[in-house]
């Protein structure tokens, strides 16, 4: 299966790890980014595991992680949001904005976002470092 947001041909496909056999997992990923496959990010968000935003390093919320494996985190980065059928985007969009705060729309071939402030990312689930993510217990 191919995807349409690269300038070089990149597919979809099964990553395995030999160095690291604890974040092997059966989701399909991009060959070029190592992106989760639109379908494989709602299949995980939909299983309530941990999810979080990641820098915004190229001025927009670009890339989100998802726990793929039992000791590994995936990634998906929104671009590939292209490669989504109308209803999965639909889904998808949803979950990323009630679970994550940004929401992402598609209009013709263009994507946007809506986040409440430039910068925002939060996380969900159980947090990948129990001490980092810890809410007090006073508030």
């Amino acid at each position: 299966m191919e995807t349409k947001v690269h300038d070089v041909q990149a597919e979809y496909k099964i990553w395995r790890s030999k160095e690291h056999p604890s974040m092997n997992h059966e989701y399909l990923e991009c060959s070029y980014c190592g992106s989760l496959h639109p379908t494989a990010a709602l299949e995980l968000l939909k299983k309530n595991v941990r999810s979080s935003g990641a820098d915004w390093k190229y001025g927009w919320p670009h890339k989100f992680y998802i726990q793929a494996a039992e000791n590994g985190r995936g990634k998906f980065y929104s671009k590939h949001l292209h490669d989504a059928d109308g209803k999965t985007f639909k889904e998808l969009s949803d979950i990323i904005a009630t679970k994550l705060g940004i929401r992402f729309e598609l209009d013709e071939e263009k994507l946007y976002y809506k986040a409440p402030y430039h910068g925002y990312q939060t996380w969900f689930g159980t947090a990948f470092d129990d001490d980092a993510h810890k809410i007090p217990e006073n508030t």
